[in-house]
C-alpha cells in the first residue's frame, strides 16, 4: 500500500532555513507576477505575432535570436547550471524532472524558432525584455528539484504518474499544433495571406498550441508537487488564457466563415 504524503520531499542538508525562506518569498513574488500578467494581458494583447502592430514596445530585434536567447539561455542553460550547482545526491526522480524541463526548453529555444515561419522576422525589444521573467521561474524550479530529496517510493505515487502523463501529453499536443502552424504559415507565405487552421484539436479550439503547453506545466506542477512548479503553471495559464481569447476573437473578426462552435482554449468550455 502506498502512503501519500502532502509533501513527498524534504530539502536536503545543504538547504538551510534562510535558503528555504528566500525560496518561498520568491515563489510568492512569482505568483504576484502571474496575477499582474493576467490582468495586463486580459486588458489588451501584448504586441506579438498577429498583434505586433498594436503598440510600439521599442526597436525591433531578430525574432529567432530573441526566442533562442530567452528560451534557450534562460530556460535551458540557466536551469541546467542551477540544478547542477547543488552538491547533493540526486535520485532517478530528480533526473527525470531535469530531463522533462530540458526536453521542453531545448526544443523551444534551439529548434522551434528556426523551424517556425513567423509572420514577422522581428519582435519589439520590449517583448524580448519581457522574456527575462523566465529567469525567475527557471531558477526557482531548478533550485527546487536540485535541492530536495523525494521519498523513495514517490515513483509509485499517482501524482507522479498522472503528472508525467499530462506533461508528455501536453508536450505532444504542443509540438503537433506548432507543426500544423509551420505547415499553414509555409502555405500562407506562398499565398501571402492568413488562413484558418483545421484538423485535430483545431476542430474544437483556436489555440491547441497554448492548450498543450498549459497542460504540460500543470502536469509538471503535479508530478513535482512543488510550489515552484505551481507558480510556473499559474504563470503559463495567466499568459495563455488571455492570449488565446484575443487570438480567438481575431480569427472571428478576420474570417466570416470561421467555425462558431470552436472555443478559444479548452474544448467545449472556454
Amino acid at each position: 500500500m502506498i502512503t501519500i504524503s502532502m509533501f513527498p520531499w524534504t530539502f536536503s542538508k545543504i538547504a538551510n532555513h534562510s535558503h528555504v525562506e528566500t525560496h518561498l518569498y520568491l515563489v510568492a513574488a512569482s505568483v504576484l507576477l502571474s496575477i499582474i500578467t493576467f490582468i495586463s494581458q486580459r486588458k489588451s494583447p501584448a504586441p506579438y505575432g498577429k498583434f505586433s502592430q498594436l503598440k510600439n514596445w521599442g526597436p525591433p530585434v531578430a525574432q529567432r535570436l530573441a526566442h533562442s536567447f530567452n528560451d534557450g539561455i534562460y530556460g535551458s542553460v540557466l536551469f541546467a547550471v542551477v540544478f547542477l550547482s547543488f552538491r547533493t545526491e540526486r535520485s532517478l526522480i530528480n533526473w527525470t524532472f531535469f530531463v522533462c524541463w530540458e526536453l521542453h526548453f531545448l526544443h523551444r529555444g534551439f529548434i522551434h524558432p528556426w523551424l517556425m515561419n513567423y509572420s514577422s522576422s522581428t519582435v519589439s525589444l520590449g517583448i524580448f525584455f519581457c522574456g527575462i521573467s523566465l529567469i525567475l521561474y527557471s531558477y526557482l524550479n531548478a533550485e527546487f528539484i536540485g535541492s530536495v530529496v523525494y521519498e523513495e517510493d514517490f515513483l509509485n505515487d499517482p501524482r507522479f504518474a498522472t503528472g508525467l502523463c499530462l506533461f508528455i501529453a501536453g508536450f505532444t499536443i504542443n509540438r503537433w499544433a506548432d507543426w500544423k502552424l509551420v505547415q499553414l504559415r509555409s502555405s500562407r507565405a506562398r499565398r501571402r495571406e492568413y488562413s484558418t487552421p483545421y484538423g485535430g484539436l483545431y476542430r474544437w479550439i483556436s489555440c491547441p498550441n497554448y492548450f498543450g503547453e498549459m497542460i504540460e506545466w500543470w502536469g509538471w506542477a503535479l508530478m513535482t508537487c512543488s510550489p515552484a512548479g505551481l507558480s510556473y503553471a499559474l504563470f503559463a495559464s495567466a499568459t495563455f488564457i488571455p492570449r488565446a481569447a484575443h487570438t480567438h476573437a481575431w480569427y472571428i473578426q478576420k474570417f466570416r466563415a470561421y467555425p462558431r462552435d470552436r472555443r478559444a482554449l479548452v474544448p467545449g468550455v472556454y
